[in-house]
């Protein structure tokens, strides 16, 4: 049986839907692996966009939950996608990697790296990062594209899942794919946060007022990371074009 949703998000979570007229069902969380494929027939994951891939853990997790996927990968940091690149080279047939930023639009931004955890490279907004500290690093022109244009490029019409984890530019990603979103991706899996302080994650009402005009519905949380407090801090929302 799937286990419900832990107390601290139920709430959280409840008041946005209810603003809508909406609510939580009574299932909760579960593998979002699951969720999809009650929503597809077995073997119908053709297509995967993982943003903000990193090392290739995330990768390697869709590869063996959806075998015959198509997985494209998207690491902006050199020396991150060198490693993925490194650790996704025995499944290069299904498992492509390319060294891009995604966003709203093209062209070359700024990337900050935090050198203790290169999980948490973001896109600098602006000219200035008020966050900056000495020990951090910047690589500049960073080359950016949106999901739209890479799509149209390469000829893709059809993405079953977005996985987007890029430290909250989460929107700006999910802006540059507002045309597949309005009929061709089926599912969109966000790293949100419940902190309006924690830049680092992107709101889940933010998520949730972007997608919901594009007819998207939200699944439900996994993966929850809670503080030392035992509230929510950040999670991975699932949603399902309806």
């Amino acid at each position: 049986m799937p286990k419900p949703l832990p107390i601290p998000i139920r709430p959280m979570i409840n008041r946005i839907l209810a603003r809508r007229g909406l609510a939580l069902g009574p299932v909760g969380l579960s593998g979002f692996e699951g969720s999809i494929y009650r929503a597809l027939p077995a073997g119908a994951v053709s297509t995967i966009f993982d943003v903000g891939a990193n090392i290739g853990l995330s990768a390697a997790s869709y590869h063996a939950s959806f075998p015959f996927a198509q997985i494209y990968c998207f690491e902006p940091i050199p020396t991150t996608f060198r490693k993925l690149v490194a650790n996704t080279k025995s499944n290069r047939e299904r498992i492509s990697c390319f060294n891009l930023a995604l966003g709203h639009e093209e062209g070359k931004v700024r990337m900050r790296i935090f050198p203790e955890n290169d999980q948490m490279s973001k896109v600098v907004v602006g000219t200035s990062d008020h966050e900056m500290h000495s020990k951090d690093l910047i690589v500049d022109n960073v080359t950016m594209t949106s999901v739209d244009e890479f799509c149209s490029i390469n000829g893709i019409t059809r993405v079953d899942l977005i996985k987007t984890d890029t430290e909250g530019y989460d929107i700006n990603v999910l802006k540059g794919a507002k045309h597949m979103l309005q009929s061709c991706i089926r599912f969109v899996l966000c790293e949100i946060g419940f902190n309006a302080s924690d830049t680092q994650h992107t709101p889940f009402e933010d998520v949730f007022r972007y997608l919901d005009p594009l007819n998207f519905r939200y699944r439900g949380s996994y993966g929850t990371v809670y503080d030392e407090h035992g509230v929510a801090f950040y999670s991975n929302a699932l949603f399902v074009h309806s």
